[in-house]
């Protein structure tokens, strides 16, 4: 898992060190630097992953410019995880030299002994990586980075749950805004039946009201670009192709073959992070965005519990979110919470709960999501000078 997490120059967070635990929830007003917390997460994680291509990864980031903090060019720009994977110490690195004009350069190593950064000059791309890992054989990369290439940042979307999916692979997954759920939840009743049947009891366990989920046929209608040759001349054409795939019905107390686009919308998130936290392979790293989404004050309480029986399970596994819910904190350790806030300056900072002067005073007193509402965030800049000694010890 990821313990400590270092930006320099990243999106509007200019600099910022956050010990991060197995289950880390961080709070704070909207464009307070959380999100970006995620997506420099995201963003390590897909620039680790071998199959895919690193200039690729930086433009669906929006590009260089959008990665770095603004009147930065040319300063120094990192994003770097560091921790301990499969027992083994190391980290994990990508470096932004833009006024260099260098690649865009990915590090892994520590104990394990493995440094595949190469610098490829001239990039064949304007700041892309080239690895020897990329062109070797994969069979020869480490299991710690094969972990990386299934580590997904969530932000999911009802409308995209709620579709018919069709299994564009064997092991199909869930994508980022949710997706491919149908697909996913089919392939596990037909091949681990043992699975779905534990995700079916955790969902119920998060919503009561639930009885069955089901799968059942549905058409899936997708426009895809083909080329045609008209007298030697390539042309490009829109067309629709049918196939079959799944869609997804629930079975509720009092209302049965409910189709997923009547679900809720708490509903349908629950299933969908589910989906994901069952899914074959499980990813490590698992990054959402509004974790109390759409979920009654219980239903957070109760989703929280679901998701430290998952933590048990996995060791390896790693769960980071927002929340803007005081009572999905309530029900959190205090040292899982994490707070952000902007100065006055538009600087961003962020501080543990824990490192608020008055919290050993009132931790026998007040859950961790009312102290936080009691204390808000403007305590977390001067937080920031305190040493690292001085915080309260578990």
């Amino acid at each position: 898992m990821i313990h400590k997490l270092t930006l320099r120059n990243f999106k509007g967070i200019e600099s910022a060190e956050l010990a991060l635990e197995r289950l880390t929830v961080f709070v704070g007003p909207n464009a307070s630097g959380k999100t970006s917390i995620l997506q420099a997460l995201a963003l390590l994680s897909q620039m680790a992953n071998p199959d895919l291509p690193r200039a690729g990864v930086l433009g669906s980031f929006g590009g260089l410019s959008a990665v770095l903090k603004r009147g930065t060019e040319g300063s120094e720009a990192f994003i770097l995880a560091e921790g301990s994977w499969r027992g083994d110490p190391g980290y994990l690195q990508v470096d932004f030299n833009p006024e260099d004009k260098r690649p865009v350069g990915i590090e892994v190593t520590g104990e394990w002994k493995y440094e595949p950064f190469e610098v490829v000059d001239p990039p064949p791309v304007p700041f892309s990586l080239g690895t020897r890992y990329a062109k070797a054989d994969r069979s020869a990369l480490p299991d710690v980075l094969r972990d990386w290439e299934n580590n997904i940042l969530l932000r999911l979307e009802p409308r995209k749950l709620a579709e018919p999916s069709y299994a564009e692979s064997v092991e199909p997954r869930v994508h980022s805004d949710g997706s491919g759920v149908a697909s996913v939840l089919a392939q596990m009743a037909l091949n681990r039946p043992d699975n779905f049947a534990e995700l079916l009891s955790a969902l119920r366990a998060i919503i009561p009201q639930m009885v069955r989920v089901r799968l059942s046929l549905a058409e899936v209608t997708r426009q895809e670009i083909e080329t045609i040759r008209i007298d030697e001349q390539p042309i490009t054409r829109t067309v629709n192709r049918t196939y079959s795939g799944h869609r997804v019905l629930f079975d509720l107390l009092g209302a049965s073959d409910v189709p997923s686009e009547g679900a809720s919308e708490g509903t349908l998130l629950v299933l969908g992070l589910l989906a994901v936290l069952f899914s074959t392979p499980r990813p490590k790293l698992v990054l959402l965005d509004d974790l109390d989404r759409g979920l009654h004050p219980k239903a957070q309480k109760d989703l929280v519990a679901q998701l430290r029986k998952l933590l048990e399970r996995d060791p390896e596994l790693q769960i980071i979110a927002t929340s803007h819910s005081p009572y999905l904190v309530d029900h959190l350790d205090p040292k899982e919470v994490r707070l952000s806030t902007v100065l006055p300056d538009g600087t961003i900072r962020f501080a543990e709960l824990m490192q608020h002067p008055d919290f050993e005073r009132w931790k026998e007193v007040m859950r961790p999501g009312e102290f936080w509402s009691t204390v808000g965030e403007g305590w977390v800049g001067s937080a920031q000078e305190k040493p690292q000694q001085e915080k309260p010890q578990e």
